[in-house]
């Protein structure tokens, strides 16, 4: 099964956001497909899969070193791949830039850690934002509000 096949099974006709239309939701898609087929592997193309592998382990490694500082580079360095191969694989399976997802992932931290009581700047830090005036913009850019009214309820 390709997945493309698997993608298409798993939508929803249930008048939801479609997977595709959500790019954090289109990389959770893709992770699920690769761990299932690292279990249960097909007949495939071998540059196909390599890519496929090579955005599994990516992934795989932003969401679990989010809070680190991450950048293109430093991802190319840790898989021995380029800059570019590391922005086109990862483009061409969540539909969105790394630092993108990078930023939402770190994003949702921030929330669940405001929302379990700590403070906006130390959130944001621990989150692996390097700076108040950084995670600001970001935050804003994502959320469309600002930290401060998230924390006052108005989500």
């Amino acid at each position: 099964m390709s997945f493309e096949t698997f993608f298409d099974i798993i939508q929803s006709d249930g008048g939801a956001e479609r997977i595709e239309d959500v790019p954090y939701m289109k990389t959770v898609a893709a992770s699920i497909y690769y761990m299932l087929m690292q279990h249960f592997p097909g007949v495939s193309d071998s540059k196909s899969n390599k890519e496929r592998q090579l955005f599994y382990k990516i992934t795989e490694y932003v969401n679990t070193h989010f809070s680190e500082d991450i950048t293109v580079q430093s991802v190319a360095e840790r898989f021995f791949v380029s800059r570019g191969k590391v922005g086109s694989v990862f483009f061409k399976y969540s539909g969105e830039t790394l630092k993108q997802y990078l930023n939402s992932i770190r994003v949702k931290n921030v929330n669940l850690l405001m929302d379990s009581g700590r403070g906006i700047t130390e959130s944001a830090l621990e989150s692996g934002f390097q700076n108040v005036r950084t995670f600001n913009e970001v935050y804003r850019k994502i959320m469309g509000i600002t930290p401060t009214e998230y924390v006052n309820g108005e989500k």
